[in-house]
């Protein structure tokens, strides 16, 4: 159970990050263009 649980906390944490990151680089890509 653990080791699941500590999965899906890792998971959560990289979603959020990846989609942090990308909402602050798209309004950069979307003034190159």
């Amino acid at each position: 159970m653990k080791g699941s649980l500590w999965l899906i906390a890792l998971f959560l944490v990289l979603s959020f990050a990846i989609s942090s990151c990308a909402s602050s680089t798209w309004p950069y890509q979307i003034r190159k263009l």
